[in-house]
């Protein structure tokens, strides 16, 4: 019948007698019969039977289900939210947001190491939690995207990852932490979560180098930049994007500012254009505090056209003492 499937109770497809208790718990998948249980549901159980089925001969001779079709169920609460133990920044680093990337890593089922020689209460698979369930998630988008493109450098495939990512919830508020209707921000969140299918697809990315990342550390930039806001209370960054075209991607950007509380982003130029797939362009940022406020502050600026949006995280902090 459609939409139909035969049952088979898992010990009557044990590969012999010897097998009869490990296949009875579906605990070794080698312990049954493959052409037994081809195309059948496998019932998984140690009860006999009679205590399943009822005690009709008839009814147990050819017993069957069937699979429903699914309905959605519309959440109660709003998700996902940042959990109570997810790594917070900022980091170390200065000019530098941390985390990175948010990505699913509460109650994941996850593949785990059985006893080394399988027992009967062996488990294959477990439900976990942490940083060991979110890494996972986002180094497997990343092997996708080397996959995808293997000319990507690895500083492409970060930011492909970085300026896709959801900051929205599934209410299409903001996302939030799971200690109340506190918003999150970068400091818990960094660019936002983990959006695979956008990744796939950017539009434009940030690269970097070792040359890059050399004259970062020896620039001294916590001097630098504290030398900038005492005189001119402006920061300034130059940044370059480049272009990774998809079939018939439009090549013009406008960009789009999130002022944070009590400060001034500009960014020049306010419009970008390229010509083929690997063109670069470059663009400076300025940061202007307006008022002292004694406490980190968050915004961004977005890159977008009618198909990307490709945003990035900003945080300042406006010292009284610059005022």
């Amino acid at each position: 019948m459609t939409g139909y499937a035969n049952l088979v109770v898992a010990k009557d497809a044990a590969i012999g007698n010897a097998y009869i208790d490990k296949a009875s718990s579906c605990n070794d998948a080698d312990a049954l019969d493959y052409n037994l249980i081809y195309g059948k549901i496998v019932v998984c159980t140690t009860t006999d039977i009679h205590d399943i089925w009822g005690s009709s001969k008839d009814d147990k001779a050819r017993p069957f289900a069937i699979i429903l079709r699914t309905s959605v169920q519309q959440p109660t609460q709003h998700e996902p939210t940042v959990a109570y133990f997810s790594s917070r920044g900022p980091g170390s680093a200065p000019g530098i947001i941390k985390p990175d990337l948010a990505a699913p890593g509460r109650n994941i089922l996850a593949a785990w190491p059985p006893f080394e020689k399988a027992r009967a209460d062996s488990i294959f698979y477990d439900i976990m939690s942490g940083t060991s369930m979110a890494t996972p998630h986002v180094t497997g988008v990343a092997a996708l995207l080397k996959a995808l493109y293997p000319h990507w450098s690895p500083a492409e495939i970060k930011s492909a990852l970085m300026t896709t990512a959801y900051n929205l919830d599934n209410a299409k508020n903001p996302i939030q932490t799971d200690s109340g209707n506190v918003i999150a921000t970068p400091y818990d969140i960094g660019s936002g979560l983990l959006n695979p299918n956008a990744a796939l697809n950017p539009g434009l990315v940030y690269d970097f180098n070792m040359e890059d990342i050399v004259s970062y550390l020896c620039s001294s930039a916590v001097g630098q930049l504290e030398s900038l806001k005492e005189h001119y209370k402006v920061y300034w960054d130059i940044k370059l994007i480049t272009y990774r075209r998809k079939y018939d991607d439009p090549i013009d950007f406008q960009v789009e500012i999130e002022n944070p509380e009590g400060i001034s982003i500009q960014v020049k130029p306010s419009t970008v254009s390229f010509q083929r797939d690997g063109s670069k362009v470059t663009f400076r940022v300025d940061i202007t505090p307006l008022q002292p406020l004694n406490k980190d502050v968050f915004g961004s600026y977005t890159w977008f056209n009618n198909v990307h949006r490709v945003r990035s995280p900003v945080a300042v902090q406006a010292q009284s003492t610059y005022f």
